[in-house]
């Protein structure tokens, strides 16, 4: 699946996404085999005690591309995070 168009992304009253802090997952397998479901949980203030979360029913094929996606966001951001750290303090 193709990355999302920052267009389609939900944004609020100032143009500002709205993002909400993951604060755990699980899984479970399907006993059919067909598919599993992901549990995402959500902190829904900023203190990350209140919380929410929706599971999702998800086939073998979309774990793959939902795991080749955050790898290659987690690798985004250890780059970022590295370039950073080498420019050295800001005097």
């Amino acid at each position: 699946m193709p990355e999302m168009p920052l267009s389609e992304w939900d944004k609020d009253e100032a143009g500002g996404l709205v993002a909400r802090a993951l604060v755990g997952w699980g899984t479970i397998g399907a006993t059919d085999g067909n598919g599993g479901v992901l549990r995402l949980e959500y902190a829904t203030g900023q203190t990350l005690k209140e919380r929410a979360a929706i599971q999702l029913f998800i086939s073998a094929p979309r774990v793959r591309e939902l795991a080749k996606g955050l790898t290659r966001l987690a690798e985004y951001l250890e780059s970022a995070l590295a370039a950073d750290k080498s420019q050295g303090p800001v005097t």
